[in-house]
């Protein structure tokens, strides 16, 4: 074993050992390296090639690395040959275009985990394929038969899809399980029709967070109560003649319906 040390008042000290074990041991090998907490170099010409950190990250042409093994530089890939015609790809700026001669690409990068790199795209040029003939109809039809295609229209509203109810016309009945919500209850349409107790009033069940099936009834300006007459919140009255207002309804305990003057039409209301 040799040791070597620094003359400075933190010296580096370097060991060689070679360890003469036995074949019951696994200790029977050569060291070479830094005891203290120091990097350990290589050089040539008087200059570091290659370095070992304290932090064990392996540089080979560099005195910094910032991966476990650091490697910089860049690799050329060439596409065709000198004096022939090709298509560029891209070139090494970002530009695409036509050009006369090879190609050549320059890559580099530092990988500190799984090594990957992006995409490369490429333009359809029948310049650079071969054996080019029409393709089947039933290989096109078979992808075709399997899509199945649907129309839709965009649903315009500046609110959430459940939260708004639009046009009710009168004597049209519907299934809605659109969950709507107020400030401390969660209620679920279940269905609605109109009012069998009178005229031009519009009845809507709803499902409470409890689970308790309720009736709610509507007037023609919009007032409600439970049929069962159980308090909740006050219910804020509805302009059905402005398409545009937005409020935040409740319930409460027992309203007196107004002799109603229209047709009873809830226009976007959000609860």
């Amino acid at each position: 074993m040799t040791t070597l040390t620094g003359s400075n008042t933190t010296p580096v000290q370097f060991q060689i050992q070679v360890h003469n074990g036995n074949r019951s041991t696994t200790a029977n090998a050569s060291w070479i390296g830094n005891i203290t907490n120091n990097d350990l170099r290589f050089g040539v010409n008087n200059s570091t090639s290659m370095i070992l950190t304290t932090t064990g990250r392996l540089g080979l042409g560099t005195t910094s690395p910032s991966a476990p093994l650091h490697v910089p530089g860049s690799n050329s890939f060439v596409f065709g040959a000198g004096g022939t015609t090709v298509y560029r790809l891209r070139t090494d700026s970002g530009a695409t275009e036509s050009a006369l001669g090879p190609i050549t690409y320059s890559v580099a990068g530092i990988f500190g985990g799984y090594i990957a790199s992006t995409a490369m795209a490429m333009t359809s040029d029948r310049r650079l394929k071969k054996n080019i003939q029409s393709c089947p109809i039933d290989r096109v039809k078979r992808l075709y038969d399997s899509c199945e295609v649907k129309l839709y229209d965009w649903i315009e509203s500046e609110n959430k899809p459940g939260q708004e109810i639009e046009m009710i016309l009168k004597g049209e009945k519907t299934q809605a399980l659109n969950q709507l919500s107020n400030s401390s209850t969660v209620m679920r349409i279940e269905r609605w029709e109109l009012s069998p107790l009178k005229s031009k009033k519009y009845r809507v069940w709803v499902r409470l967070d409890t689970g308790k099936l309720r009736k709610v009834d509507f007037g023609a300006r919009g007032y409600a109560q439970y049929r069962d007459q159980t308090p909740l919140k006050a219910f804020s009255h509805l302009d059905h003649n402005d398409e545009e207002r937005r409020h935040r309804y409740y319930l409460r305990h027992k309203v007196d319906y107004p002799e109603p003057s229209a047709d009873f039409y809830a226009k976007k209301f959000l609860w």
